[in-house]
């Protein structure tokens, strides 16, 4: 699991190295940069299975677990969008539903430089809090006594 973020981190830095301009791999990051986290996210269960496991024991919280991590993740995406939309209205972004967005990006070449910080620095962040949350962990066989 460690190496899948590992390995997320390494092609968000790759691609920031790479520039904007590499419209072909750019298109393979993004591919790369949806399933690698839908993968390791599967793999999320684990964890909190031994800690509603280990929690049963002592009491039943696995609602409280659960409802905890609601909590944390529903709000996370509802406001991303809006927070990116924010940003990018900043830089002269529009959203007319309507409009061509690539004469957007054209007329504000800084818009397209604040997307493509946007789209490898978001992964970087997360990448290095992900590893760094994981690294705190170790998955252990249970004792038995």
């Amino acid at each position: 699991m460690d190496i899948l973020l590992v390995l997320q981190l390494v092609l968000a830095i790759g691609m920031f190295c790479i520039g904007s301009s590499q419209v072909y791999i750019l298109m393979l990051f993004f591919v790369l940069d949806m399933s690698i986290p839908a993968g390791v996210f599967e793999l999320f269960v684990l964890p909190l299975s031994d800690i509603i496991h280990a929690a049963m024991n002592r009491m039943p919280i696995s609602t409280t677990v659960y409802g905890t991590n609601a909590l944390f993740t529903k709000p996370a995406q509802s406001l991303a969008p809006m927070i990116i939309l924010k940003i990018l209205s900043m830089y002269g972004y529009r959203d007319s539903g309507m409009g061509d967005q690539a004469a957007t990006i054209a007329q504000s070449p800084q818009l397209g430089q604040v997307m493509f910080l946007l789209l490898c620095g978001i992964p970087i962040a997360i990448s290095l809090l992900q590893i760094w949350l994981w690294l705190q962990y170790t998955l252990r066989r249970p004792v038995n006594h």
